[in-house]
């Protein structure tokens, strides 16, 4: 074989090889075309995205929320916002970059993606949030017509020495009393300190032969010593409460600690006017909570510096007989009428 068959042939093998080559390359160009036939949008949306417009990223019913960071928008009830349409639920293919380059004409501009500013509308207040309750009228009782004594025929008077000085040296004596030297809230459930006849009973046994409407309750003084003012609390609010279940229709005073003299105060670790502020100031809360009256005994027995005056007491805590009678211009000038 001489070298120009021999280059002839092998001139023919590389045109075959080229034509084999150039079929394969017209192959797979039209699989290619067709394929991008297949997701070619509309010639509309070619024309938006030309334009620059987003027209298949905007929710069909145009409401939209902010996402939790604040930035960006995102579709209400979705967690994506691109292609999802809340008329069918179903999410259209995404344009990933690769099939945006395949589809868009060389020739065409690539769209630039704006940010669409959506109104929201203004948030409705939270149910959840408990409304703002008005505040509840004070349980002081309030300055009103003076009263005779006869307001004070249905009336009890539960209390300890103070109480049994106001009964003998006031001069109101239609009323009925349940006192004693020495009693405080807890004696009132146990300690038999009302005699009966010939027998003696406790505060609550006596208080349920009674008829009565009306109850006026001074304890306090000699709970003073109490470590837990909480339990002094406890045991008044229990107080309450039983005298409620005995004759739930009753009006029922609280009258606050009278405040001791200046000496008295001063002199004494556990009879002082401090602590007696204390426990008023609890006294004055249960009031409130429970629903009951409070009479503040202070606003005419104290002086300006919030002491009993020297000369309203033989020894800073029990009243003489002229302050007894003050005590009870107060009760008949405080009083709550239906």
């Amino acid at each position: 074989m001489t070298k120009r068959d021999y280059r002839g042939r092998n001139y023919r093998k590389i045109r075959r090889k080229r034509l084999i080559f150039a079929i394969c390359i017209l192959a797979v160009l039209t699989v290619a075309a067709g394929s991008a036939a297949i997701f070619l949008p509309m010639p509309e949306r070619n024309t938006a995205l030309a334009q620059g417009q987003e027209e298949s990223t905007e929710p069909d019913s145009g409401e939209s929320v902010r996402n939790v960071d604040g930035t960006g928008e995102a579709q209400a009830g979705s967690d994506e916002f691109v292609g999802v349409t809340q008329e069918s639920g179903t999410s259209e293919p995404e344009m990933t970059e690769a099939s945006t380059e395949s589809s868009v004409p060389e020739n065409t501009t690539e769209a630039v993606s704006e940010e669409i500013p959506v109104e929201t509308e203004p948030s409705a207040a939270d149910p959840s949030e408990p409304e703002q309750d008005p505040a509840d009228e004070s349980p002081v009782v309030p300055e009103s017509d003076p009263v005779d004594d006869s307001w004070f025929d249905d009336a009890v008077f539960i209390g300890d020495s103070r109480v049994e000085g106001f009964r003998t040296q006031s001069g109101l004596s239609n009323a009925q009393y349940l006192a004693e030297k020495g009693m405080n809230v807890s004696a009132v459930f146990t300690e038999d300190y009302i005699r009966q006849g010939g027998d003696k009973v406790t505060v609550l046994e006596a208080l349920e032969g009674m008829s009565f409407s009306k109850v006026y309750i001074k304890l306090g003084i000699n709970e003073l010593g109490w470590y837990y003012p909480e339990i002094f609390i406890e045991d008044y609010s229990e107080l309450i409460d039983a005298i409620r279940e005995i004759n739930p229709g009753a009006a029922i005073y609280v009258q606050s600690i009278i405040v001791v003299s200046r000496d008295k105060s001063d002199q004494d670790e556990i009879y002082n006017n401090e602590n007696i502020s204390l426990f008023n100031g609890l006294l004055l809360d249960m009031a409130q909570e429970k629903g009951v009256h409070y009479l503040d005994l202070n606003e005419v027995l104290a002086d300006e510096d919030g002491y009993l005056p020297e000369d309203a007491s033989f020894d800073g805590v029990h009243l003489k007989p002229d302050y007894c009678k003050i005590w009870l211009d107060y009760l008949k000038t405080h009083t709550v009428q239906d």
